[in-house]
């Protein structure tokens, strides 16, 4: 049964209000900011239509779960 990969690169994915790590001088994310990222990142992801997902650039779990469940063909992932 064949299926699909893909890596996704998430540029520094981080839930809002939460500084990176490493970076001080670097303003977190406002809300606004991470919803109009995760509606855009959920919407790669169906689009992408895999089976099994690789992420790069996640700088906080709980922003990616959000972003999972945004996305209709990936909601229920782990």
């Amino acid at each position: 049964m064949p299926f699909r990969v893909a890596t996704f690169n998430t540029l520094n994915l981080n839930a809002p209000g939460l500084c990176f790590v490493g970076r001080p001088d670097e303003a977190p994310f406002t809300a606004q900011t991470f919803a109009t990222r995760k509606a855009r990142t959920a919407a790669m992801l169906d689009k992408l239509d895999a089976d099994i997902v690789g992420f790069q650039e996640v700088f906080s779990s709980a922003a990616l779960t959000e972003v999972i469940a945004a996305s209709p063909r990936m909601a229920g992932a782990t």
